[in-house]
């Protein structure tokens, strides 16, 4: 039987040009190596996320009530743009909220972002952000106008215990106190633009604050439809 055509560089780390022929890299026991797809991407500049804009101050999102066209948190995917959500985390700091918080993650098929909130900074999760992302965030740190829904999917959905104390658990028994949405263990919607990310937040009384870091794979459409 033919060998597979590869190559061991386990000292060494090669480096080919885009665009040249190579042969698949190997271990030492000739098994193909293969890493991690997100890990690969991120390496790759195509990871993107928002977060606090201010370090140590959560932002004050979601209201007291739900309506469809004040989220939380908003991202516009553009047409031409494809983005898949990696990570959403949610934790309140600040002011807590004051009765139970329901969170609602949903996938729009159009852009929603009408007025207000606040614009966000999109960063590249690497560091040298070899790339710009194409898409616009923002959170309701003050309220979000959006647009009415057009095939609103939800993905995800949970209701949140308002108090971060130790006794929680005793006055919310089973409530999470936070979100932390991962696609390693969730099969998660595919936005291709024009599309939108919209995340509801909103407590029964006293709006809730919140430190959050929302990430998402993003690519031309092309290479994805």
């Amino acid at each position: 039987m033919e060998a597979t055509k590869g190559y061991v560089s386990q000292q060494n780390l090669l480096t080919p040009n885009d665009g040249s022929e190579w042969p698949v890299r190997l271990n030492r026991r000739a098994e193909i190596i293969t890493p991690d797809p997100i890990l690969q991407f991120a390496m790759e500049g195509r990871v993107y996320e928002v977060s606090n804009p201010t370090k140590g101050t959560a932002v004050a999102a979601g209201g007291t009530s739900y309506s469809d066209t004040a989220p939380a948190f908003l991202v516009d995917v553009p047409v031409g743009t494809s983005i898949v959500p990696l990570e959403i985390l949610l934790k309140q700091g600040g002011t807590v909220a004051g009765a139970v918080i329901t969170v609602l993650l949903t996938a729009d098929n159009k852009l929603r972002y009408s007025s207000g909130g606040t614009a966000q900074t999109v960063r590249n999760n690497r560091t040298d952000a070899p790339f710009s992302s194409a898409c616009s965030a923002y959170s309701g740190a003050s309220a979000i106008t959006a647009a009415a829904a057009g095939v609103a999917r939800t993905f995800w959905a949970s209701m949140l215990s308002p108090d971060v104390s130790p006794t929680a658990d005793v006055e919310f028994p089973g409530f999470s106190n936070c979100v932390e949405w991962s696609i390693r263990d969730k099969v998660p919607p595919v936005l291709v633009g024009p599309a939108s990310l919209v995340i509801y937040a909103y407590a029964g009384t006293t709006q809730a604050s919140w430190f959050y870091t929302i990430k998402w794979l993003e690519l031309p459409s092309a290479a994805v439809v």
